[in-house]
């Protein structure tokens, strides 16, 4: 196929300006009309589209997916796993026992920073913090000498 600086073919036709399709440094980019979110790829930007007709939505929980797969991912592993357990608190709804187990972590104060007072949603993800953002602090070195990582002397190495 031949593309020069004004155009290219796609399919075999050229592009109508109805499509949204625009030749930018020499990559043909696909343009939503909705949100002026770009894609390189025609499908990508049907796919998309359906974010804007509502059906990427959770029905449960109103929450807004990228695609109809994520959304289903999201409803098979939360929405839809039984049994529903809820926290006492605040009324969170869990899938699981344990989960609910880890999540109450938030409201006893264990998964706070003890350094600058941010907020995570598990011990793990605090104690990672901890390390990555305060590793000369007394509280990284207790931290960094208990069992949150057995077998080394710190969280993995990215």
């Amino acid at each position: 196929m031949f593309v020069d600086d004004a155009s290219t073919l796609v399919d075999g036709n050229m592009p109508s300006a109805d499509q949204g399709a625009v030749l930018r440094d020499g990559v043909l980019l696909w343009t939503c009309d909705q949100c002026q979110k770009t894609f390189t790829l025609r499908e990508s930007l049907t796919r998309h589209m359906a974010v804007h007709r509502g059906e990427t939505r959770c029905p449960v929980c109103d929450k807004v997916f990228s695609t109809k797969f994520n959304l289903q991912m999201h409803l098979r592993c939360t929405q839809l796993a039984a049994p529903q357990v809820w926290c006492n608190i605040c009324h969170r709804v869990f899938n699981s026992q344990s989960t609910l187990r880890g999540h109450r972590a938030v409201h006893r104060g264990e998964t706070t920073c003890p350094v600058c007072r941010k907020m995570f949603n598990t011990k793990g993800h605090m104690k990672r913090h901890l390390l990555a953002s305060h590793p000369a602090s007394p509280a990284a070195a207790a931290v960094s000498s208990s069992s949150a990582y057995p077998g080394s002397s710190g969280p993995p190495l990215i």
